[in-house]
């Protein structure tokens, strides 16, 4: 299961930019795997962790109005439990507008290509 939540960005950033020209716009992305019950020490599990901690943030992408925005910043959350991995992205957007849809498109395993529809009520 692949979830996503949009919260504040408080919660990873003190400050928006200065030049008053961008907004940020911050979600929590999670993944849950209900097959993972291999042990910590495992390659696969290690391979999984490294992904999540260092590379899964480059597999998303916001649509704002037809243009693309890769993340800015990634915030890993610590885990819990072995089957879930949960961090925050931060994405900069361009002033008065925000983010229509994610894209995340997996490069790790078989998630594939997904879109999250962020604000449907678009005219």
């Amino acid at each position: 299961m692949i979830y996503v939540d949009k919260i504040s960005c408080n919660s990873v950033m003190r400050s928006v930019d200065s030049n008053g020209n961008s907004s940020f716009y911050c979600f929590r992305v999670g993944f849950i795997d209900s097959l993972a019950v291999a042990k910590a020490t495992d390659k696969k599990s290690l391979d999984a962790g490294k992904y999540y901690l260092y590379d899964m943030q480059k597999d998303w992408v916001a649509l704002v109005n037809g243009d693309s925005s890769m993340p800015v910043f990634y915030q890993p959350r610590q885990r819990l439990e072995n089957h879930r991995h949960e961090g925050i992205l931060v994405f900069e957007v361009p002033r008065d507008k925000e983010p229509d849809s994610l894209v995340y498109a997996d490069s790790y395993s078989s998630w594939g290509t997904q879109m999250i529809i962020i604000n449907s009520n678009k005219k």
